[in-house]
Formats: C-alpha cells, sequence, structure tokens
C-alpha cells in the first residue's frame, strides 16, 4: 500500500509543481516559459512575471500566458486602476470603453497577498482568460481588451520598456 502511495505521488507530483501549467495546456499548444523578469517601483519589488508560449516562443497573433507572482499585498481594484491607465497610455482613449474595461477587471481580479499568483491567457479565440492560484476567475470576451491589457508587458510602447525586453529575452 506504501508502494501506491509513493507511485501516486511520483505521477501526480509534476501537477503540483507546475500547478497553473495544467490551464496553460487548455490553451497553448507545448506551453514553456519564453523569460521572466521582476518590477521593482522606487525600492519596493512589486511581483515576479513569467511569459509562457508554444514551445517557449512568443508570438503575438498566437496564444501565450503571462503569470504574476506578487511579492506585496495589493487590492484587486488597484490593480484595475493600474491597468486602466497603462491601456490609456498605450493609445486607448475611448472612456466608455475605459470604463466598461475596467469594470471587467475590478470584477474579476481579487485582492492579492504576497506569494499569490494571478495568471492571464490570451487564447487563440482572442479572449483573455484569467486564474487565481490556478482557479479560473474569469475571462473578458473582447479582442481588442486582450490586446491592450497584455500590451502593458508587451508592445514595443509599454511604459516598462526593460521589464519587456527581459521577458521577451530581446534587445530591440
Amino acid at each position: 500500500m506504501k508502494n501506491v502511495f509513493i507511485l501516486l505521488a511520483l505521477i501526480f507530483a509534476p501537477t503540483a509543481a507546475f500547478g497553473d501549467d495544467v490551464s496553460y495546456g487548455r490553451y497553448i499548444p507545448e506551453p514553456q516559459k519564453v523569460n521572466q523578469a521582476r518590477l521593482t517601483y522606487l525600492f519596493w519589488d512589486v511581483y515576479d512575471i513569467a511569459l509562457y508560449a508554444p514551445n517557449g516562443t512568443y508570438k503575438n497573433d498566437a496564444p501565450f500566458a503571462l503569470e504574476i507572482t506578487y511579492l506585496l499585498d495589493l487590492e484587486g481594484k488597484d490593480i484595475a486602476k493600474v491597468a486602466k491607465k497603462e491601456m490609456k497610455k498605450l493609445g486607448q482613449t475611448n472612456k466608455d470603453i475605459l470604463e466598461k474595461w475596467h469594470k471587467q477587471m475590478a470584477e474579476i481580479f481579487p485582492n492579492v497577498e504576497k506569494g499569490e499568483r494571478l495568471v492571464g491567457i490570451k487564447g487563440a479565440d482572442g479572449y483573455a482568460y484569467f486564474y487565481n492560484n490556478g482557479t479560473f476567475i474569469g475571462s473578458v470576451q473582447d479582442p481588442e481588451f486582450t490586446q491592450y491589457f497584455f500590451d502593458i508587458w508587451l508592445s514595443p510602447n509599454t511604459s516598462r520598456p526593460d521589464l519587456r525586453r527581459e521577458l521577451l529575452k530581446s534587445d530591440a
């Protein structure tokens, strides 16, 4: 009986070790980490972020995921507020659209504590899917939202070009 338990533990260990990989596979064929980076604001480490893409190769027109592990406690409403601000900086100036997206994000994004993980996935359908510590928490079925949301980190016009370069393993 002890051997059966050990065998089961070995079989399921990869699933436990890679938590969100289970959900990545639903959206991304052969998900592998492209790279990771850390966002620091002033003297605070805010979060670690990792980019996952098919076979570890990022393409904007293919499915991918961003996994954010928070290094401090934040309120979901503040995460949504900052995302809205960044989307506006990226060129979305329609106030009605920004308010609609802000409301959707505020409903989806939970308060997070240090060590918690939020994952945003761009599906093949162009929609955004969100997970908190491996549990599905919502989606936004609007390809324009998806583009602006992930552009916060991945656009050449991001407000954090060093973070983007590190995520993409790029000099551009």
